[in-house]
């Protein structure tokens, strides 16, 4: 269940960018007079716009879905019970390559970890 739920709140993000995308287009179109190319899209949401209270719910549900995606990544990015998160298919840590002895910047690699041979 942990794996679905870290799915789910990942794809929050991109429901995200799609509902607000969707959102302005709605708004654009809906607002008698708006040019996308003339005016902000703050004017959207403006005080007497008239589409203000659907920006105003697009707005909301799409902070709402990246907060769920900030939680996702938190999840995914953070090891669970102390252990590392890199582990074999038996659920032990690689006995080979290049795993961080530090947490400074300078102690990571970008080198692929592979098996010695």
């Amino acid at each position: 269940m942990g794996r679905a739920v870290d799915k789910l709140l990942l794809l929050a993000g991109a429901a995200a960018v799609i509902v607000y995308a969707i959102g302005d287009v709605l708004s654009g179109v809906l607002y008698d007079g708006y040019s996308w190319a003339d005016q902000a899209i703050s004017e959207l949401r403006a005080f007497g716009s008239p589409v203000r209270p659907l920006m105003v719910a697009v707005i909301l549900v799409h902070n709402v879905l990246l907060l769920a995606f900030g939680v996702g990544i938190l999840r995914v990015a953070t090891p669970r019970s102390g252990a590392s998160r890199r582990t074999t298919r038996r659920g032990r840590a690689p006995s080979s390559g290049s795993t961080p002895t530090s947490t400074s910047p300078g102690s990571w690699s970008l080198r692929p970890v592979l098996p010695r041979v």
